[in-house]
C-alpha cells in the first residue's frame, strides 16, 4: 500500500509543474506588481472540475463543470510563484484570497487594492512569513 507522503509527492509535483511559467518574475510583496495577476492564475490552477459526457447532435461530448477550489493547491501554487503565505488554515486564505480577487478584479491598481486587501484581512500581515 502506497502511503501518504509517498502518494503526495507525485501530486505536488503535477500541480507546482502546472504554475510553472505563469508568474510573474518580481518581488511581489515590496512593491505589489504582479500579485493580482498570479493570484487570478493560482485560482484559475486550484480549481477542481468533474468532466461529464452529455448528449449532443447524436453524439457525447464532455463537458467540464466546475466543482470546488483546492485551498492547497491555491497556497502551494502562491508559494511557488514566490509570495509569502500565512501559517493559518488554508481555507481561511483562499477565502480572504477569494474576496480580495473579487474587489480588485477589474481595476487599474489591482496588484495595490488585492494586496491592501489581503494584508488588512483577518489572516493580518504579521502572519505573512517567509518558508525559509
Amino acid at each position: 500500500m502506497l502511503s501518504f507522503k509517498k502518494a503526495a509527492l507525485p501530486i505536488a509535483m503535477i500541480i507546482l509543474q502546472s504554475c510553472s511559467g505563469i508568474f510573474t518574475q518580481t518581488e511581489p510583496l515590496e512593491n505589489n506588481r504582479g500579485y493580482f495577476i498570479d493570484a487570478s492564475n493560482c485560482f484559475k490552477t486550484s480549481m477542481r472540475k468533474e468532466r461529464i459526457k452529455v448528449p449532443a447532435g447524436g453524439g457525447m461530448t464532455e463537458v467540464e463543470i466546475p466543482i470546488f477550489y483546492d485551498a492547497g493547491t491555491f497556497t502551494n501554487c502562491m508559494r511557488f510563484a514566490g509570495h509569502k503565505t500565512p501559517k493559518i488554515d488554508l481555507e481561511d486564505y483562499l477565502t480572504v484570497s477569494r474576496q480580495c480577487y473579487l474587489e480588485a478584479r477589474g481595476l487599474s491598481n489591482a496588484d495595490d487594492i488585492y494586496a491592501d486587501c489581503v494584508h488588512r484581512s483577518r489572516i493580518g500581515v504579521e502572519l505573512l512569513e517567509d518558508d525559509d
